[in-house]
């Protein structure tokens, strides 16, 4: 019965997005939807359908599941069908219908902030590598800084900065690809070339896939969304490279390690790193540590006791960019979920949305914060939409923040959210600031020149 309720969902929702009205190719709920199969119903059919649906993971060491409880699947449901409500709110579009954005000195400076961003994260890239005995060094001991294995260097707040390349990235490709801007088009070939050089240094030294993975769909998506369709044999490439990185950039980022030992090392290590990945890929509780954290992590908040954390995980997100002598934040959801789960605290597991929303305010605050996380992803898309064809950097901040806002599906932990995003969220806010002049007005709702409808 279990199992056809989640077979159920994952049915609908496949269904309803093939058939539902979407402004673009993919929308925010688009992504949502992918994210919200995978971490949570997905799970619970491979666990009903595995042999081993017993079996004692590592990622459950300090609780248990019961698959045949309908707690679960009660909470998956409503869940997504709250956060489906939300997005659908018709005071979300209205609300972001008021809003106009227009662009200042008919966006020239939009080329010098590109540029501003890439200094900063170059020179932020120099700094780090100096202060740690080189950038071969830097990037051989990334893995070691993110596996907690060594403690965190000097200038280590400089990190923060790496990815502004990012949005340099954007910026000089929105330019690049418009077609006002063809008189200078080598010009910037170069140093959109020399910015993708930047972020690929900034991969090795984070030393995460997931930075990897955003950055070449944020392209892949934003080409997709201006033609309209997916092109069969781009589609093909992007998928290859994004497979091959979500499957092997964990054993590329850990073969860094031997860096200063030299290529051969490198090479020799990751060799042995992908045979014994091979050797490990049928045992079902590999997958499950992988990819289900979320959907374990609801038996974890459903069976543990514990004082509800209402917005505080908010406040120490925040708080977590104050230096530590100033103030010591305290740990945030993702710490507790990580006690419940494996009786831990030398690293962290995400607890997902629904779990936080159970931490924090138990069954009303699921739905409350359910209501609200589809209505702020709606009022975000409307906003960026709006203005995505007036202003051509606008698309790539369409892309980025749908990817944001659904990452929180997956994480729901504010210190994550935003120290990961910190560099999307700081390079935005200013960008928007210094080339824009924001209009909130009833007469751009009713002047919009593509409705909602």
């Amino acid at each position: 019965m279990i199992l056809l309720a989640y077979l159920g969902l994952v049915i609908f929702i496949v269904i309803f997005e093939l058939i539902r009205d979407k402004q673009t190719l993919i929308d925010f709920l688009s992504f949502f939807n992918v994210l919200f199969c995978l971490a949570f119903p997905l799970p619970g059919i491979f666990l009903l359908l595995s042999e081993h649906s017993n079996l004692n993971t590592s990622i459950l060491k300090g609780t248990t599941i019961n698959l045949n409880s309908f707690q679960v699947p009660l909470l998956i449901f409503l869940t997504y069908f709250f956060v489906a409500i939300g997005f659908h709110l018709d005071s979300a579009t209205n609300s972001a219908n008021r809003i106009y954005i227009k662009e200042k000195n008919s966006g020239h400076f939009v080329f010098t902030y590109a540029l501003i961003l890439l200094l900063i994260s170059f020179s932020s890239i120099v700094v780090y590598s100096v202060q740690n005995g080189g950038l071969i060094n830097a990037i051989s001991n990334a893995s070691l800084l993110r596996s907690t294995v060594i403690e965190t260097p000097q200038f280590s707040l400089v990190k923060r900065f790496f990815l502004l390349s990012f949005m340099g990235s954007f910026l000089i490709s929105s330019i690049l690809f418009n077609d006002k801007s063809k008189g200078r088009s080598i010009q910037l070939l170069i140093i959109f070339i020399f910015s993708i050089s930047i972020s690929l240094l900034s991969f090795f030294l984070i030393a995460t896939r997931a930075n990897v993975l955003r950055y070449l769909l944020t392209f892949y998506l934003v080409y997709s969304i201006r033609k309209g369709k997916h092109s069969l044999g781009v589609v093909i490439f992007f998928i290859t490279l994004l497979a091959i990185i979500s499957s092997y950039g964990k054993e590329i980022f850990g073969s860094l390690i031997y860096l200063s030992d030299g290529i051969d090392a490198v090479t020799d290590n990751f060799q042995n790193s992908v045979d014994a990945n091979i050797q490990s890929e049928s045992d079902p509780s590999n997958v499950l540590d992988e990819f289900s954290a979320p959907f374990f992590s609801i038996f974890a908040a459903t069976n543990s006791t514990y004082e509800l954390r209402l917005l505080s995980d908010w406040f120490y997100g925040l708080a977590s960019f104050l230096p530590d002598r100033i103030y010591e934040a305290p740990p945030t959801v993702s710490y507790y979920n990580t006690n419940f789960l494996v009786n831990t605290d030398k690293y962290e597991i995400p607890s997902g949305f629904i779990s936080s929303c159970l931490y924090s305010m138990s069954w009303p605050g699921l739905i409350i914060f359910s209501l609200s996380y589809g209505w702020i992803g709606r009022f975000i898309q409307q906003v960026t939409y709006n203005h995505s064809l007036e202003i051509h950097w606008m698309q790539y901040i369409y892309v980025y923040s749908a990817l944001v806002w659904s990452d929180y599906t997956i994480y729901a932990d504010p210190k994550i959210l935003l120290q990961t995003h910190f560099w999307f969220f700081i390079s935005c806010f200013f960008l928007i600031v210094l080339s824009s002049n924001l209009f909130i007005s009833d007469k751009y709702s009713i002047a919009r020149m593509r409705s909602d409808k």
